[in-house]
């Protein structure tokens, strides 16, 4: 089932299982496996089915044991109750009177399935479903085809020592079984991995552009040179004129296109389920074909309306998904899982998706319009795959002025660098278990304790699951009263994008009454995807200590200076702590292309040491 396949089919034998048409052991004198054992190891199997779609068989082979039709027809009976989906009847007969008395029989009450190898021979199919048959597979008439074959060509050769032109004409061509090989494959491995200055193949001006095409865009290694602003103009002119989304950083200056353009909606959603949520809203208002973009690690927080709200099983509603393949070739671990298992996970939904050709603008525009037509058609999502490197920059944005601080919180001084490192020290390591959210922020604090040599395992740091720090800040500390381990106070690092993305977890912690020390570093950007601001960057229109407060924040407060930062903790470690306290830093926006350290250890050699951190 989690292959693809569409149904098994189990026959009622006893292991070791021979042909039904030999004789002796194998054949009439074969014993029948016990009905109710056979009918438990079905029962087993259904409830154990995920895919409603997937069929279960059972192969009824009392005929061909010579126990008679009364018993093929109880077994029958008996495997429909224990939910089968079909019968597989079989018989050793010359003749199709025994399969056409059980099939008039039964009487279809589910579906029959016949095998007439013996019995077949000139019996139209006709003749076999006016008797209550559904389906007839010749099983093995091809392979016993292709021995005749081999034994005339051979023949033909061990005479005349030679391939005779008559001989060459009944045997197929070499690209015949090229094809059947799936040597196609080969060819596109060498298109995607040969470096573009060494191609391995060489296209003429005729079949260039159909070479792309046939490739769905792993024809060559991108080089970053499809416009952005081309692919967006062009969904635009198709009539899709609303946009939402999570920013990504590998279709960075796709991003900034979106936002720069005048002739759309864009809406920068809290994730990339409310995203879809959002474009199926706007498709019932306007009947036009939304757009839908995130990075593929966002791809699980979509999956539940993609499923549930927008399949064509569900509400049917089209629209493109526009998704950045992190995790394609070598990436950070987190991305290299989401990356290898992202084109099926699209596929096993149920929707259909494109690479994004890398050759030219031509062929991307085309196959994005392509890609709305068929979502139009389909009345279901598209996703269209966009891999690292495709887009150079875009037109639409102009050249900022370059400040060593930017942002709506510029004003205050800090950067986050320095707010974490002001952090670190309020917070040290042995007196704290430190929880630091996705992105630069866990990045900076590992450079700060690699730095300064206080070590490198004891943080957690969340290279992955955006916006659920906060969640697993509050599952250490409700784990530390569980084991009574009082000796260290609990700690997140957390960022403005990351909170908004699962709000929720806020009114948790409240309900909870968590113990626990919540940092929010707001620069009010999604900084490290196109500088897009986030819902945060307007107090008068968000208030993330407000929400804090309204959700059962024992205390929260903003910090517009190191000095309002070490109050808070020093307030926080004076009192008896019964709840969450939250401290919203604003800082500035430092150099967002600035390198950083990436931690060299696994996330398994970090787990390991955030657990012996937590409990010594």
């Amino acid at each position: 089932e989690r292959c693809g396949v569409a149904g098994v089919s189990f026959e009622d034998k006893l292991f070791p299982k021979t042909n039904s048409f030999l004789d002796g052991v194998g054949g009439a004198q074969q014993d029948l496996a016990d009905v109710e054992e056979f009918c438990l190891k079905l029962r087993a199997c259904k409830e154990a089915q995920a895919n409603p779609h997937f069929n279960i068989v059972a192969r009824v082979e009392a005929l061909i044991a010579g126990a008679g039709m009364e018993e093929a027809l109880y077994r029958a009976e008996e495997y429909r109750k224990a939910g089968a989906d079909a019968i597989l009847i079989h018989s050793r007969q010359k003749d199709p009177s025994e399969i056409v008395e059980f099939c008039q029989a039964w009487d279809k009450k589910i579906p029959v399935i016949i095998v007439p190898t013996t019995y077949g021979i000139g019996v139209s199919k006709d003749e076999f479903y006016d008797a209550g048959a559904s389906l007839s597979i010749w099983a093995n008439h091809n392979m016993r085809a292709s021995v005749n074959a081999m034994r005339e060509t051979s023949r033909q050769l061990y005479k005349s020592e030679q391939v005779l032109p008559a001989l060459e004409e009944k045997i197929a061509p070499v690209k015949d079984i090229f094809s059947m090989m799936n040597e196609d494959e080969m060819s596109q491995a060498e298109l995607k991995y040969t470096p573009a200055a060494k191609p391995s193949i060489v296209f003429n001006d005729a079949n260039t552009e159909a070479q792309s095409q046939k490739y769905h865009g792993c024809d060559f290694t991108p080089n970053k040179n499809i416009n952005p602003d081309l692919i967006i103009d062009s969904l635009v002119k198709e009539g899709s004129n609303f946009f939402a989304g999570v920013p990504d950083s590998l279709m960075k200056t796709l991003c900034e296109s979106i936002s720069s353009s005048q002739e759309l909606t864009n809406v920068i959603a809290a994730n990339e389920g409310t995203a879809v949520a959002l474009a199926t809203g706007h498709y019932l208002a306007t009947g036009d074909v939304p757009v839908v973009y995130m990075q593929n690690s966002g791809l699980g927080n979509a999956v539940n309306p993609l499923l549930s709200l927008v399949h064509e099983d569900v509400y049917s509603i089209p629209m493109l998904v526009v998704i950045g393949w992190r995790g394609e070739l070598f990436d950070e671990p987190q991305h290299m899982v989401q990356g290898g298992c992202m084109e099926k996970m699209i596929g096993d939904m149920g929707f259909e998706s494109i690479v994004l050709p890398v050759s030219t603008d031509v062929a991307a525009a085309d196959a994005v319009r392509a890609a709305h037509e068929q979502a139009l058609h389909n009345n279901a999502p598209v996703f269209i795959i966009v891999r690292k490197n495709t887009f150079g920059g875009s037109k639409r944005v102009g050249t900022c002025e370059k400040k060593d601080l930017n942002g709506p919180f510029s004003s205050t001084g800090m950067s986050r660098l320095d707010a974490i490192k002001s952090i670190d020290a309020l917070c040290p390591k042995k007196e704290w278990v430190r929880v630091c959210t996705t992105g630069k922020a866990s990045r900076e604090l590992y450079e700060t304790t690699a730095n300064d040599k206080s070590g490198d395992l004891e943080d957690m740091l969340v290279v992955g699951s955006m916006g659920h720090a906060c969640s697993i800040a509050q599952g250490v500390a409700l784990g530390m009263e569980h084991k009574d381990i009082r000796s260290k106070s609990v700690l997140c690092i957390d960022g403005d994008g990351s909170v908004i993305m699962h709000m929720g977890s806020l009114s948790q912690a409240g309900q909870l009454k968590t113990p626990l020390l919540h940092i929010v570093l707001n620069n009010g950007t999604h900084e490290s995807v196109g500088m897009e601001a986030s819902a945060a960057a307007d107090p008068d229109s968000m208030s993330l200590t407000g929400v804090a407060s309204s959700c059962g924040y024992e205390a929260v407060q903003i910090a517009n200076s190191f000095e309002d930062i070490a109050k808070f903790v020093a307030d926080f470690n004076q009192t008896e702590v019964r709840g969450p306290w939250l401290l919203e830093v604003r800082i500035g926006i430092s150099d967002p292309g600035s390198p950083l350290l990436r931690p060299k250890e696994t996330p398994k050699q970090r787990k390991e040491g955030v657990m012996q951190h937590i409990a010594n």
